[in-house]
């Protein structure tokens, strides 16, 4: 199904995501990758976060969660937030060898994406009013 133009913008944000998540994937699977390489992937990681991915979930869950929630779909409102949480808890990690944190954190990445796009996006874009995309939409623009 096409998307929505007024879910695009959010749809936008994940590409550069799926980048993301890529590059953290291979970073961590390198076997030549240095100390350096890896603290320097992983402060990528933490900027992005701060930067794209955390104002990106703050959206979705001011405007477009509580529209899906309103309209009956606990299930994928709840695997979001859940989706979220993780994401935000591998960024906030501070054990374990970073190559594995690389690793988790662009597996979590991708599927979430993957998730939203295919599953969240799809039904939020079948169910929702036109006023309630037009405030996620405004609500991405501002954010801009």
């Amino acid at each position: 199904m096409k998307r929505d133009a007024r879910l695009q913008p959010l749809s936008r944000d994940h590409h550069r995501a799926l980048v993301l998540a890529r590059d953290a994937r291979t970073i961590s699977e390198n076997a030549d990758a240095s100390d350096g390489d890896l603290n320097d992937a992983w402060s990528a990681v933490r900027r992005a976060f701060v930067t794209e991915i955390s104002p990106h979930f703050q959206i979705e869950e001011e405007t477009l969660l509580p529209a899906m929630l309103e309209a009956g779909e606990e299930a994928l409102v709840r695997r979001t937030l859940e989706d979220h949480a993780a994401i935000l808890g591998c960024v906030s990690d501070r054990e374990g060898p970073l190559r594995g944190r690389l690793a988790r954190f662009g597996a979590l990445l991708q599927t979430h994406v993957d998730f939203e796009e295919h599953e969240l996006f799809e039904r939020a874009q079948e169910i929702l009013s036109p006023d309630d995309l037009a405030r996620v939409e405004a609500a991405s623009n501002a954010q801009r």
